[in-house]
């Protein structure tokens, strides 16, 4: 249980002692009832007192409207705090993930992760009434235990040798539900990886007329989840199922003896209502920790899951803090570095100086896009050596670093929003003016947008041509107004006339930057002042 210690955090002690302090009153109003319906029967039925029906009918009334307004309450405080609690743990799960090192995000599929932040939905199942009727059922055991003795001690003795067979039986099927469970999760979250990676490439799929293979290949997945979520079902019914009737058999034995005690003169008929009902009572305690047992197996493997993410060290974690300020020389020395043991750069030697425009030219694959994400912090299992103003990357703030480093890329990112939205999360602090003031240098007319800047541009940017994008981007990094501007592939795609602003923007609107050109075109690394092929 320690390593989930970090859940109280996202409690109230004072909320968590209110809730107790109910859970024990409305264990005591369980007791009432059975008690009362039994001097009912015994002191007013059988002696024909109508007066004492009708007082006790009243005050068994005024408990159960007790009874429901407690526990009305606890449970509507347990449904606020698992609401709060899920959406909180929820938001620090994803901010975690983002802090994530990009080797996190190179192993997993954008699906999967989505899938592994909506498993903390699982957490639902601890503060389920179940939980509620738990901790109120160990006071009423107590109590049920303790009337029953008063009234045969060898009924009590009956029911509690039934209380060890419950047990156990209940402990070797969940640990099976909990081995299945985590499973299950595992594969949906694959699957949701598939799903995700299948949609996000629609139009390579529709391009190479891969819609019938790809489905075939969900299909499977799909299947797997079902044939993992069958036998999760199977092992939960048959634990549910067996607890029923092993109480059952116990029912069956109460029934018998109390109608020998009854035939015998050792007990009254009002005895017997209120054994059979305290009867449920005692067994609720494990027949409650035996469905929870089972219920909270999913929630388990969920909750081991996302400790294991939470656990795992950002990026934050394992860099330096050391403030590099303004740029004037960046040093790559003898670097080598590739993706799992395939190697993209090796033994890379580079020298900027401030202000000076440099290209990297050379083929696709040849290595260009990840000395970009090197210098941006990206990876820091490289060999060799990045110094910037004398200082290794990897002692650096990255917060400082990438306030200092800009990128226009091939492939723009764009959320979805307005595209007021997409340029001000760079500085929330310029005004509007300000923001069409740096889209018009990048070369964007507002008027091009229905709604100028509250125009609403979907995920991505599908909406929008290519050069529009291009210019956004521009206009992003105008307002960033960093030391060090990477154009990796900028003008790639683009027509002529952006793919020109592009060009022009190095020498006019980023003149006073280094700039970094990543380029398989020779016109475009011409630009430069050096060229360095790679």
């Amino acid at each position: 249980m320690k390593k989930y210690s970090f859940l109280f955090s996202y409690f109230k002690k004072a909320k968590i002692l209110s809730l107790f302090f109910l859970m024990i009153i409305s264990s005591v109003l369980t007791l009432l009832p059975p008690y009362l319906v039994s001097y009912i029967l015994d002191e007013g039925v059988a002696k024909t007192s109508i007066e004492t029906i009708t007082y006790c009918s009243i005050f068994l009334g005024f408990v159960y409207i007790c009874s429901f307004a407690v526990n009305y309450f606890i449970s509507q405080n347990l449904t606020k705090t698992s609401s709060y609690f899920i959406a909180d743990l929820k938001n620090d799960l994803f901010t975690k993930i983002l802090k994530l090192p990009m080797e996190f995000f190179d192993k997993q599929q954008t699906g999967y992760i989505f899938e592994r932040i909506k498993e903390t939905e699982s957490l639902n199942v601890f503060f389920s009434p179940v939980f509620l009727k738990f901790v109120t059922s160990i006071v009423s055991f107590v109590g049920a235990l303790v009337l029953v003795c008063s009234i045969r001690w060898e009924l009590s003795l009956i029911l509690l040798l039934f209380l060890p067979i419950i047990y156990f039986f209940t402990n070797h099927s969940s640990i099976k539900i909990k081995k299945a469970s985590k499973a299950l999760l595992e594969t949906t979250a694959q699957t949701s990886g598939k799903v995700q990676e299948n949609i996000g490439g629609i139009s390579a799929v529709k391009e190479l007329k891969m819609e019938n293979q790809r489905s075939s290949e969900i299909s499977r997945q799909l299947k797997q989840v079902a044939d993992k979520s069958v036998k999760r079902g199977k092992m939960m019914n048959i634990a549910s199922e067996g607890i029923v009737g092993i109480t059952n058999f116990a029912s069956v034995l109460l029934i018998v003896f109390s109608g020998i005690f009854i035939i015998k003169g050792k007990m009254s008929l009002g005895n017997y209502w209120a054994v059979s009902q305290y009867a449920l009572l005692i067994f609720a305690p494990i027949q409650l920790l035996a469905s929870i047992s089972i219920m909270v197996q999913p929630g388990i493997a969920a909750l081991t899951r996302i400790n294991e993410l939470l656990k795992l060290k950002t990026e934050d974690e394992i860099c330096g803090n050391r403030q590099v300020g303004k740029i004037d020389n960046i040093i790559f020395s003898d670097v080598s570095f590739g993706y799992s043991e395939k190697t993209v750069i090796d033994n890379f030697n580079m020298a900027i100086s401030r202000n000076e425009k440099v290209a990297l030219l050379g083929k696709n694959g040849s290595g260009k896009t990840t000395i970009a994400k090197l210098l941006l912090g990206f990876y820091k299992d490289y060999s060799g050596s990045i110094r910037i103003n004398d200082i290794e990357i990897k002692n650096v703030s990255l917060l400082d670093l990438r306030n200092r480093v800009g990128i226009a890329a091939q492939n723009i990112v764009l959320f979805s929003g307005t595209l007021l939205d997409n340029i001000r999360f760079i500085a929330p602090q310029f005004d509007e003016h300000e923001i069409i003031s740096a889209l018009s240098k990048a070369g964007l007319d507002i008027s091009e947008f229905a709604g100028g800047l509250q125009a609403v541009i979907s995920e991505n940017g599908k909406n929008l041509s290519g050069g529009q994008k291009q210019k956004i981007a521009l206009a992003r990094m105008i307002i960033k107004n960093p030391d060090v501007m990477i154009f990796d592939e900028a003008t790639s795609n683009l027509d002529i006339e952006t793919s020109n602003l592009v060009k022009q923007s190095i020498h006019t609107i980023f003149a006073d930057k280094t700039c970094i050109i990543i380029t398989h075109d020779p016109d475009m690394a011409s630009l430069a002042d050096t060229i360095i092929k790679i």
